[in-house]
């Protein structure tokens, strides 16, 4: 559900590509305390690049949440919990725009760094077994490359490969690559010790493989790219 903007990575605008202006703007419906995340978190991640715009004659960055689009899907993975993606455009530029997905869970919302910052507290997770938890994890892990992934930057920038129909719409030499590639359908990989999730993703540029443990306990081990598929991805106007 398109209500405004928020993610963490920079993304370039080129000319004549769509940017902020195709969002729709800031709307209330957005929770403060989701506001109040995402203009935190944006003004640490335009900082950086305070010296790039005074060399436009723009003295500093100031995100005003009412200048913050916000993009909303709810997990199908996680009760009560909503991801937003607020994105920011500083005033008089047209090829920079900032990111930042935020995960609120209806009392208390937070940037979204690691996968840690998503799963650190899903009951089900730790105490569930059977087909039916098995259905929820893997459903978890592409909510989490949707949100990780570092060419995401919206609701619709990467997409979970399931079915041959994920490949729809490809141009055809994108999608003959793919086919004989022999992507797979996501599956759930347990052991004594972790259960993982392998899938592959359709991005931007490029398709990607990765190993899903929502359990290990390393923040940075939650989501991990092992293999790709350099050039050959989706394709966004």
């Amino acid at each position: 559900m398109r209500l405004g903007k928020i993610g963490f990575s920079l993304l370039l605008v080129l000319p004549g590509q769509p940017g902020a202006a195709a969002r729709q703007p800031y709307a209330v419906e957005v929770p403060r305390r989701v506001q109040r995340e995402a203009v935190r978190e944006l003004q640490v991640r335009a900082a950086p690049f305070s010296a790039e715009l005074r060399l436009r004659g723009r003295d500093t960055i100031d995100v005003a949440v009412t200048a913050v689009q916000f993009d909303m899907v709810r997990s199908r993975a996680i009760p009560h919990t909503t991801y937003y993606w607020a994105h920011f455009s500083p005033s008089g530029t047209y090829d920079m725009e900032f990111s930042v997905a935020i995960v609120d869970d209806g009392r208390i919302a937070k940037p979204i760094r690691t996968g840690a910052d998503v799963v650190a507290n899903i009951q089900w997770l730790r105490n569930g077994s059977g087909q039916g938890w098995q259905v929820r994890v893997v459903r978890l892990c592409e909510e989490l490359v949707g949100l990780l992934s570092p060419r995401a930057n919206g609701l619709d920038g990467v997409v979970p490969f399931r079915t041959g129909a994920d490949l729809d719409g490809l141009p055809g030499p994108i999608r003959d690559q793919l086919e004989a590639a022999g992507l797979h359908p996501p599956f759930l990989y347990p052991t004594k010790k972790v259960t993982s999730v392998f899938l592959w993703a359709l991005e931007p540029g490029q398709t990607t493989r990765y190993r899903c443990t929502p359990l290990d306990g390393n923040p940075s081990k939650v989501l991990v790219a092992v293999d790709s598929i350099a050039g050959v991805g989706r394709i966004i106007k």
